[in-house]
């Protein structure tokens, strides 16, 4: 598959997942929950911004910005890191995705908890323990304080607030990622 179709395809994922939030925002304002509604419509504005931004990210290579007169470089990434670093960045890699995998399924379980009953608290405390292990990997290959680390371990019980420590470490991971040559989409990194 070619990267235009990819990108088409995913294009086209993120709308269907935007027209379902839409349809559950529809349904608790005829419902009459405001609370409920307030929340979802953050969830909403967050979700429109980082579709947005890895939208304009992913498609930097149709609309080329810059000198068009400057000579081509290569993208061939030099092949000189020890075993030690690349082990590390795969542990990176893999911290990433089991965030990115907590998140989806921290929203899901949201989404569905009306529907799933005494099921939810299970998937909610599956969804945190994905989170520490996936904060436990990325922490450990990031250079960061020992009491950011515990900080950061801490915030991931408090509700709505692990949300955003975890886009924040999940934001740090994929510049590091990229970094080191990788290419990371909306489920993680891949080589």
């Amino acid at each position: 598959m070619d990267r235009v179709t990819e990108l088409v395809l995913a294009a086209t994922y993120r709308q269907g997942l935007l027209n379902g939030f839409f349809a559950i925002l529809g349904r608790l304002e005829r419902s009459g929950a405001a609370a409920v509604h307030w929340f979802v419509s953050l969830i909403i504005i967050g979700a429109l911004v980082s579709i947005s931004v890895t939208l304009n990210r992913q498609m930097e290579f149709l609309m080329p910005i810059g000198n068009p007169y400057k000579a081509p470089s290569s993208d061939i990434v030099a092949n000189n890191q020890s075993e030690e670093q690349q082990a590390q960045t795969e542990r990176l890699a893999q911290g990433q995705k089991l965030i990115i995998y907590a998140m989806l399924l921290y929203f899901v379980v949201l989404f569905a908890q009306a529907f799933i009953g005494l099921l939810g608290p299970l998937l909610l405390l599956g969804c945190l323990l994905m989170s520490i292990i996936g904060l436990f990997r990325v922490l450990s290959v990031l250079d960061s304080h020992i009491v950011i680390k515990i900080l950061l371990f801490i915030l991931l019980f408090v509700p709505l607030i692990n949300l955003f420590v975890m886009l924040r470490i999940n934001a740090r991971a994929t510049k590091r990622l990229r970094a080191e040559g990788y290419t990371v989409g909306l489920l993680g990194a891949r080589k």
